[in-house]
């Protein structure tokens, strides 16, 4: 080692030398370099129309959900407790807002919406809850009326749910059900997923798997998908799967099955669980041999911690987004490719508060974005996750 260092620096020498296991430690697999936040603007808590209202009450927070999607620069954002969808641009101005008139205050939004630039129309939401924008067609998941409801013997689930679908200013053209415009109900919905050339895909979840309803752009039934658990990849003979979720290539016919193993006998035990991810080729029906998704180890306060990684989306150039919540200040962000190679992982910067409740969109060109509910503020922020794929 002293080959390394001049005579008579010794002390430049100890310091180094203390420092050696440092550098080492610091680039663990777990250790993460930081990948910043930008809050872009910010809802308040409350009833007005460029506001979110989940206040408590009764020392509960208010039933319902918020979903998050942007398109062309313009970020809607849903409240299914006061049955509207917010459109606002980066800065936070609200250009677009689609609600139900008896339980919201009437919007100042310019005179006759002809003189401005912001959109305002209405419709009586029964309950908002997924929500999309494909091309010029803004799809709405909500629930029909009690009567309409159907209940599948063979899927043993309830079908209430449909896709409304409405134009940029708002107004209502028809409704989508599982056969097309004007369908029968859904199961319950779990992903609406748009593709670059107007296909969108509606996932629904069952008791036995998914079910992928493929759809043109003007609303009709391209495919329909059936992926129960019983016919899931085989991963070895002496494990059985369940799917966890379901997403899509943007631009390619591609499926990808994110699937959780485990074993059936205690020999097999103490092999442990695995989560995998697999693609279907639509165009050959046929898997891939999968990858292995890993896990995150953290060691804290003297225990050692796992985290899963649950998958965000897959982007236009087939890299797959993967998060594990950790708690704290900051999540884990890892990129994968189709062969399960690692392309970055960064830690990600959250807030030094707790979260309520928060919604995450990944745009076709990786750049990852949330709605986070927090005690005074709902901020929409971004992560610019796209750089590194760009770049790496």
């Amino acid at each position: 080692m002293d080959d390394f260092f001049p005579k008579g620096s010794r002390l430049v020498r100890s310091l180094l030398l203390l420092l050696i296991p440092l550098l080492f430690s610091s680039c663990g697999k777990n250790d993460f370099t930081t990948l910043a936040r930008k809050d872009l603007f910010s809802l308040h808590p409350g009833v007005m129309p460029d506001e979110l209202d989940y206040y408590l009450r009764d020392d509960h927070f208010l039933s319902g959900r918020s979903d998050l999607f942007m398109k062309d620069g313009l970020f809607y954002i849903s409240s299914s407790s006061m049955s509207k969808i917010m459109g606002f641009n980066s800065y936070g101005d609200l250009l677009f807002l689609l609600m139900d008139e008896s339980k919201n205050p009437p919007p100042e939004m310019g005179e006759g919406n002809k003189s401005s630039n912001k959109r305002y129309a209405s419709w009586p939401f029964k309950e908002i809850g997924q929500i999309a924008m494909n091309g010029d067609i803004l799809l709405v998941e909500d629930q029909v009326t009690e009567d309409k409801r159907v209940f599948d013997n063979a899927l043993d689930t309830l079908c209430s749910r449909i896709i409304l679908r409405f134009d940029r200013e708002g107004n209502y053209l028809n409704f989508l059900g599982k056969e097309g415009i004007g369908g029968s109900p859904f199961p319950f919905i779990s992903d609406i997923r748009c593709r670059k050339n107007g296909d969108f895909l509606v996932i629904c979840q069952v008791s036995l798997g998914q079910q992928i309803f493929w759809y043109s752009p003007e609303g009709e039934l391209l495919y329909h998908i059936i992926i129960n658990n019983d016919n899931l990849p085989l991963f070895e003979e002496d494990y059985w799967g369940s799917l966890v979720k379901l997403t899509c290539h943007p631009e390619e016919y591609k499926l990808y099955l994110l699937t959780d193993y485990y074993p059936l006998d205690m020999e097999s035990a103490g092999k442990g669980s695995e989560r995998r991810l697999y693609t279907l080729n639509l165009a050959d029906k046929q898997y891939d041999k999968g990858v292995k998704i890993p896990e995150l180890t953290q060691r804290e306060e003297g225990r050692e911690l796992k985290y899963i990684y649950d998958l965000l989306g897959t982007t236009e150039e087939g890299t797959h987004l993967l998060l594990a919540k950790t708690g704290g200040t900051s999540n884990s962000l890892i990129a994968i490719n189709e062969e399960g190679k690692t392309l970055f992982s960064r830690r990600m910067e959250l807030f030094d508060q707790p979260e309520i409740f928060s919604t995450w969109f990944l745009s076709d060109d990786g750049m990852l974005m949330a709605l986070t509910l927090l005690d005074s503020e709902a901020p929409v922020s971004w992560w610019r996750s796209d750089k590194l794929l760009n770049r790496e």
